[in-house]
């Protein structure tokens, strides 16, 4: 029922060797968190969610649970994906929905000499463990009858999603900073779609054979998602906000990046000196993310609006920076 993975490259072998296991597997969880005192000011737990080319109902799922183990005794919040151990198991070329709980120290104690058995906390133990146990327990046993109640849980965070970005739109439209308020206006869009391919992702848990008629009862869940989409929209445009206008990158418009390895590029095998300035793909969240969207078909103009739908406009240079991993093998381009 539960494999308990070695960190990092462990599991990315274990993933590479056992692929068809690996088509059996329904979700993961990353644990790489202290357990630490609750008197100790920062160690309110964090949940880092999949990243949004991987969006998936184990986010909405994971929330709910953290609502009931820590709510209303210890801090929490919820954060976007973030690089880090085996978080990125999530990604599309693993396709293993996977989210993080992490829980800070206040002090950073992480592979030092604090870093030992006796400060650890009994109750923040304990919350770790209901956490872990609920999300195990319940997506190995959860079938058909869940589904729904998996898919409502995660239209209900699309649509909070869809209302924070018009809020914050209209926020910039009223204070005069269009070009703010034009990325917002695209933004709705963009999640709309995150979420309706995250209340799809329940049919990984329905049985093959019944997924037909699961997928009928879920189209009025993504009609709601683009019926409130449309109204957001409409709104923002009333206040005056225009879709932004788009300067083509003609040179990223040419190019398609194939993927040679799962996981991210983390360049170990590259000397440092031949980096050419640019950064590792283990903990550089811009690069893992662009990586993500690369599925072989999407032109890299699309892969550069994706990631900026998702973390914000950039001046990064993407095109040089594939073209630097294709140099060196990992990956290929194509036109």
């Amino acid at each position: 029922r539960v494999l308990l993975a070695p960190e990092m490259y462990g599991a990315l072998s274990y993933i590479s060797a056992h692929e068809t296991r690996m088509k059996r597997t329904v979700a993961a969880l990353t644990i790489d968190t202290p357990a630490a005192s609750y008197d100790l000011a920062g160690t309110e737990y964090t949940f880092y969610m999949n990243p949004h080319a991987a969006m998936s109902y184990t986010d909405a799922l994971l929330l709910r649970i953290g609502e009931a183990v820590l709510s209303p005794r210890r801090p929490w919040h919820w954060k976007e994906f973030t690089p880090g151990t085996d978080s990125y198991l999530g990604e599309p070329t693993i396709r293993l929905p996977d989210d993080w709980i992490y829980s800070g120290t206040a002090v950073e104690t992480h592979h030092n000499s604090e870093d030992k058995p006796e400060p650890v906390d009994p109750r923040s133990l304990h919350d770790l463990t209901a956490m872990i146990a609920t999300y195990l327990y319940f997506n190995a046993s959860a079938g058909e009858a869940q589904s729904q109640w998996l898919a409502e849980i995660t239209l209900d965070r699309c649509l909070e999603q869809m209302q924070s970005a018009a809020a914050t739109a209209m926020d910039a439209a009223l204070s005069g900073t269009a070009k703010e308020a034009s990325y917002g206006l695209e933004r709705v869009s963009y999640l709309a779609g995150r979420g309706e391919q995250a209340v799809l992702s329940v049919l990984r848990i329905v049985p093959a054979d019944r997924r037909d008629a699961m997928r009928g009862r879920l189209d009025a869940a993504l009609r709601q998602i683009d019926g409130f989409r449309d109204l957001q929209s409409a709104r923002l445009k009333a206040a005056g906000v225009a879709a932004p206008d788009a300067a083509p990158d003609s040179d990223a418009a040419r190019i398609v990046v194939r993927r040679k390895r799962m996981g991210t590029i983390p360049l170990d095998d590259l000397p440092q000196d031949q980096w050419e300035g640019f950064p590792s793909g283990a903990w550089n969240k811009r690069v893992s993310i662009a990586l993500y969207w690369c599925d072989g078909k999407r032109t890299l103009a699309e892969v550069k609006h994706l990631t900026e739908m998702e973390m914000g406009p950039t001046e990064f240079d993407f095109a040089a920076y594939f073209r630097f991993l294709a140099k060196h093998g990992y990956v290929e381009l194509g036109k």
